[in-house]
């Protein structure tokens, strides 16, 4: 247990991540199935993707489409701000493993706001960091994790395994106060990711 927690601190120091949670246990829900608001619906993110070709004159043509992603998270960042409570979604996921380490990624990138939540994961043990890029500064600003929750239906990391989720995180903003719109964050939802 105390060699798994070292090594997550030394992996992500390395990665220069400064803000974490204390490491958890996973909890373990085999029967975690939860569902996902539009889940496989897709949507176009504010990245494009941006095509050349030649005419027949010669003349190259450019061509710009959305970035299409599929819905597979629906985590909710709640917030008080000046005008009431706001919401943000987290659509998207991702994961990675790498030997007994898996790397989940859930996060939203739009033209209001770009917001990450990463949970690295080693063995049964768990971390979780978020953050978010204002439009104001375009500015990495840190969540600091005060309470943290994380439930999921497999500890087999075996690539192309797809994972059911549920987590939770209440934190501090830390950046000044115009980056940051409220000090009190908390996210919380369901993802499924596929691991590659």
């Amino acid at each position: 247990m105390k060699t798994t927690i070292v090594l997550l601190l030394i992996i992500f120091s390395t990665k220069g991540l400064c803000q974490l949670s204390s490491p958890k246990k996973v909890l373990l829900d085999i029967s975690l199935n939860k569902t996902i608001e539009h889940e496989n619906q897709t949507y176009p993110t504010i990245f494009e993707k941006i095509t050349e070709r030649r005419a027949d004159d010669g003349t190259v043509l450019v061509q710009q489409t959305p970035v299409i992603d599929t819905v597979a998270a629906d985590l909710i960042v709640n917030y008080t701000a000046k005008n009431g409570t706001n919401q943000i979604y987290i659509r998207s996921s991702s994961a990675s493993v790498n030997g007994d380490t898996l790397e989940i990624s859930l996060f939203n990138h739009s033209a209001y706001i770009s917001w990450e939540y990463r949970i690295l994961i080693i063995k049964d043990i768990y971390q979780i960091e978020t953050w978010f890029t204002p439009p104001i500064n375009h500015k990495k600003i840190q969540i600091l994790p005060t309470t943290t929750v994380f439930k999921i239906n497999s500890l087999d990391f075996s690539k192309g395994r797809e994972l059911k989720g549920y987590t939770k995180l209440q934190g501090q903003c830390q950046g000044d106060d115009q980056s940051c719109f409220s000090r009190d964050i908390i996210i919380e939802g369901n993802f499924k990711v596929k691991i590659k």
